[in-house]
């Protein structure tokens, strides 16, 4: 089942999304006043780096890429997108 969560520690923000059973994660660096930095590559590389050959390739690397951003209507979204491949690639 594809998952998505946030946590909030020490004025970090970690996002982890979990999908066909590996865990994607992107660290924000603490406020600097300006800004904060991701200490990985966004989810949409990382799973293009993992899995090049996948038949599937952009359309899950969009979805990962809306759930870095979007709102938590859009996140959702993805979420049940994600679910669906899942289900695809267990057949």
């Amino acid at each position: 089942m594809a998952k998505f969560i946030v946590t909030y520690e020490n004025g970090r923000i970690k996002k982890e999304i979990t999908f066909r059973g590996e865990v994607y994660t992107v660290t924000m660096g603490s406020w600097d006043g300006c800004s904060r930095t991701a200490e990985e590559k966004a989810f949409n590389h990382q799973f293009e780096e993992r899995h090049p050959e996948d038949r599937d390739l952009e359309e899950i690397a969009s979805l990962m890429d809306d759930m870095s951003f979007g709102s938590w209507d859009d996140i959702e979204e993805s979420l049940k997108e994600l679910a669906k491949f899942e289900q695809n690639s267990a057949v």
